[in-house]
Formats: C-alpha cells, sequence, structure tokens
C-alpha cells in the first residue's frame, strides 16, 4: 500500500487523457488507437490479437506468414528484393520488422482484407477479395510501427468486460471488501463531495451509501470477505472484538479496511488496478505489464526482448538457414568487439558470435 495521488484519467468515450493529436484526430471518427510495445513484432501482435484476442501468439502468426510466403512464393517473389531465402530467414527472427508486404500475406492467408490508418488520414481500405467479409484494421507510423485501431463502441464493450473480470479476480479471489466503492474514491473523489446516504439493514448494519449524483455502491459484510491488513487482529472492520467496542465508542459500524486505507490517503491497490475495475475506463494491460516487466528484468538483468546481459537466455543462430538456432544463455557481452560468448546448452559448448547472431526466445520456451 503507497501513499494517494491526485488522479484526472478520463475514461474510453474520451482519449484516456491522451494528448496525441493522431489519438484526438481517431477519437474525432469514434475510433481508438490501441498502442502496441515498440518492437518489430508489432505488426505480429497486431494481428495476433485481432485474430485470436491475444498478443501472446504473436510469434506463432509470424511463423504462419513465413510458412505461408514460402509456399506462395509466386505471389511474392517480385515484391522481395535480394535473395528470397535470406528474406525469410530474416523474418523468421523476431527482431526482424514486419512490413506491408506481411500483411499482404497475412490477409490472404487469414481471409481478411485490411483498412490502414495513417497519421492525420483517415482508414484507406486495402481489398484483397470481395469474399473476405472481415477486416485487419491497423495503423501505421512514420516509423513502420503497427497499433491496433478499433471502434470507440468497442473500447467501450472491453472496458466492461475488463472491469467484469477484474472484480472477479479482487472480489471473488482475493475477497477484499468494497473494491468498486474504494476504486471509486481513489479515482473519481469529486463523487463524494456533496454527501452521501447510508442504507442500512434491519439489524443496523449498513448495505449500501447512496450518493448525491444518483450514484449507489453496495457496501461488503466482514463475514464474507477477507482482510486487507497483515494482521487481522488489527482491522476494526473484520475482528469482531474491535467491531464491538468501535460500535459503543462512535455510535456507528467501523469502515471496511479497505475504504479506511482510502480515508487514511494511503491506496489499498494501485492506481492501475483501481482503472481496471472502472468500468468507463480501458486500460493497456498487455503494454503497462511490458514495461513493468522490462523495468523487473532491468533489475534482475534478464532478457527482455533485445534488451541482451550477461545471465539471460537467448537463442543463437549457427547457420542462416531457417529454424537453425539453439537455445543457451550469455556468458559475456564485450561491446568492444562487438560479440557475445555464448553457451550452448543442448552441446555444452562456448562459443563466440555476433550480435546479429543472437536472438530473444521465442514464446514456446517461456511457456
Amino acid at each position: 500500500m503507497t501513499s494517494m495521488r491526485p488522479h484526472t484519467l478520463k475514461g474510453p468515450g474520451n482519449t484516456l487523457a491522451r494528448r496525441d493529436p493522431v489519438d484526438q484526430y481517431l477519437a474525432d471518427q469514434h475510433l481508438y488507437r490501441k498502442l502496441m510495445v515498440r518492437s518489430d513484432s508489432s505488426l505480429f501482435q497486431v494481428v495476433a490479437e485481432q485474430m485470436y484476442d491475444t498478443q501472446n501468439l504473436h510469434y506463432e502468426v509470424r511463423m504462419d506468414c513465413v510458412r505461408f510466403i514460402m509456399d506462395k512464393r509466386r505471389l511474392f517473389r517480385r515484391n522481395i528484393t535480394g535473395n528470397f531465402n535470406d528474406y525469410l530467414s530474416k523474418l523468421e527472427k523476431p527482431n526482424t520488422r514486419g512490413t506491408m508486404i506481411e500483411l499482404r500475406a497475412l490477409c490472404l492467408m487469414y481471409g481478411r482484407n485490411a483498412i490502414v490508418h495513417e497519421p492525420m488520414r483517415l482508414g484507406t481500405p486495402v481489398t484483397f477479395s470481395d469474399k473476405y467479409k472481415k477486416n485487419f484494421s491497423v495503423f501505421i507510423d512514420q516509423y513502420g510501427n503497427f497499433d491496433a485501431v478499433y471502434t470507440m463502441g468497442h473500447i467501450e464493450e472491453a472496458a466492461i468486460c475488463q472491469s467484469i473480470t477484474f472484480k472477479m479476480l479482487y472480489q471473488m479471489c482475493f475477497k477484499l471488501p468494497d473494491v468498486s466503492l474504494a476504486a471509486e474514491k481513489m479515482l473519481n473523489p469529486d463523487t463524494f463531495c456533496e454527501g452521501t446516504t447510508l442504507e442500512y439493514s434491519q439489524n443496523g448494519t449498513v448495505v449500501r451509501i447512496l450518493c448525491r449524483n444518483g450514484r449507489s455502491f453496495d457496501v461488503d459484510s466482514p463475514e464474507l470477505t477477507s482482510c486487507l491488513l497483515k494482521d487481522k487482529q488489527l482491522c476494526d472492520f473484520h475482528n469482531r472484538v474491535r467491531w464491538r467496542e468501535y460500535v459503543q465508542r462512535f455510535g456507528r459500524v467501523p469502515l471496511s479496511c479497505t475504504l479506511k486505507c482510502v480515508d487514511d490517503n494511503i491506496v489499498p491497490f494501485s492506481y492501475s488496478v483501481a482503472k481496471s475495475l472502472d468500468p468507463n475506463i480501458y486500460r493497456n494491460v498487455e503494454l503497462s505489464s511490458f514495461l513493468v516487466m522490462k523495468k523487473e528484468a532491468k533489475k534482475f538483468q534478464l532478457c527482455i526482448r533485445d534488451d541482451f546481459n550477461a545471465g539471460a537466455h537467448c537463442l543463437v543462430q549457427r547457420h542462416k538457414w531457417l529454424g537453425h538456432m539453439k537455445k543457451g544463455f550469455i556468458l559475456k557481452i564485450d561491446w568492444k568487439t562487438s560479440t557475445f560468448t555464448v553457451y550452448l546448452e543442448e552441446t555444452g559448448t562456448v562459443l563466440q558470435v555476433p550480435p546479429n547472431a543472437v536472438h530473444p526466445l521465442r514464446p514456446i520456451y517461456n511457456k
């Protein structure tokens, strides 16, 4: 638990407090740009999410794309400069960026057309077949990075689903009391500025809080929830002895430990969680989780994408042809000579290789 800070973020009906004119332009067209991690896999992350509802399958999508281009080489050979096999060998690696060539291949492979958005330009339909009924909706910036584009209605529905998921986690799994009420106090304290009315049950316990703006929040009971504090004996809400002493002393029932923390200017959970609990806010969980993971990786010297450090596991390319990479880990990096000393787990050998022979682990190795 940490101290509280001011917060004014708005919901998906606006632009999630973004100042980027591109996002504002899209919002004026009732569209929303979901940012991908700035990496060479952004195109495949967009397609994986729009096909399978998860970005985690981006490497599988990449490999399917490689195989499709290989099988349909007559369709793509004229668009690829240089050696065709070398191009596919590079495309197999996670640090090779997807382009419009790969987008075309993915559209043909999955039977979809595309709507391509660019900075300050409304989406351009790219039709590969009139038989295709669905589209990949993507945004491509001036640097070749891809983002997903959704209708604002889709994002509003996603925000509701996200809120339900997090409420199930914190209310039904963690069993914390008054989760929704605490999140509202953290994000929108003005809701309670005009005063509230308490609704009581027959035995005198508070069951609902009514706000002047028409909103209402159910209040949880201690019997059906778990204590937020490390020591339950210190909780006026969950400790029945302290409960009775509190009622005798103040003439009212105590607040739950969750609400008590909020009133004491201590957040019971992070603001990221509070935003995820709010059905009016859509949180880009994949991007924010990656940023947290990258921060932790630097702290513990782990490898995230192309941020290599000594001790990080990786894939080592031994030859040029497709699929010939071995799992290992980095022993030492000599930045002066641009060489990596790596240990191959399969053969037990130590090699010195150039940086372009070292690649991040494929998702299959992380399962």
